[in-house]
């Protein structure tokens, strides 16, 4: 698996478990627009680096947020064929456990899923496709605190080598914005990267990374 593809399949994570594009364009104050696997509508995405996630879910508590689910995300990602562009990834999203196909186009753009399905259980899966020769190629996993605020998703993402962050999603930048103000969050504040360019700033190069764990 090349770098490129190993990417898409962490930005595929972002930040509410639905695809993202890596060349996606900023818009407004720290927010990244994206669209979902068609036809979904487009989404807005910003994040606050480097945050107490006790403090956060305190604050976001005391503006209104209700909290939905505190969740432990694992993936494992797999060569399938000598292709660098195809890989099959392996998921766990504390809600369900899912196998898909990917495929990157070999002149880019963004990765496709050609299939999926779902399992009952994530160690037996892993066992089971590399019986069947499946290469494992990386593990990542991180823990989520997942909020509702005004419509506005947030997540509190902790990752193993990085301080925490908290994820914002909304329909539009005004919308994600309203939220920020309601935490009482600087729009300075916000930044549209995605997980592997904050790994970066950290000097961590994520898809470089073959077993992420706690």
């Amino acid at each position: 698996m090349t770098d490129t593809s190993l990417t898409e399949y962490i930005d595929s994570l972002e930040p509410l478990d639905s695809p993202a594009s890596p060349g996606s364009g900023s818009v407004g104050a720290g927010t990244q627009t994206r669209s979902a696997s068609a036809p979904a509508a487009h989404r807005h995405v910003a994040k606050v680096l480097d945050i107490d996630p006790e403090r956060m879910a305190e604050r976001i508590a005391r503006a209104g947020g209700r909290h939905l689910a505190d969740r432990h995300l694992r993936r494992h990602v797999y060569s399938v064929s000598e292709n660098p562009y195809r890989w099959a990834l392996l998921r766990d999203t504390g809600r369900r456990v899912t196998v898909c196909a990917n495929e990157l186009p070999a002149g880019g753009g963004r990765s496709r899923r050609s299939a999926e399905l779902a399992v009952a259980d994530f160690d037996q899966a892993h066992a089971l496709l590399e019986q069947l020769g499946f290469t494992p190629r990386a593990y990542h996993e991180n823990h989520r605190s997942s909020w509702l605020l005004e419509d506005v998703r947030l997540e509190i993402d902790s990752w193993p080598l990085i301080p925490p962050f908290l994820g914002l999603e909304g329909r539009n930048a005004a919308h994600v914005h309203s939220a920020a103000d309601r935490l009482e969050l600087p729009r300075t504040a916000l930044t549209g990267d995605n997980t592997a360019a904050v790994h970066a700033r950290y000097g961590i190069t994520l898809s470089a990374l073959t077993n992420l764990r706690f």
